[in-house]
């Protein structure tokens, strides 16, 4: 049952990196025009 629990937490982490990695590589893009 706990694992279940750390699953769904990682989840929700990696689902917030990628979003903070899509708006970091956007502000890149950004910088560079």
């Amino acid at each position: 049952m706990e694992l279940e629990g750390n699953l769904d937490s990682s989840r929700d982490g990696l689902e917030r990196l990628n979003r903070w990695r899509k708006s970091a590589t956007e502000l890149k893009k950004k910088k560079q025009r």
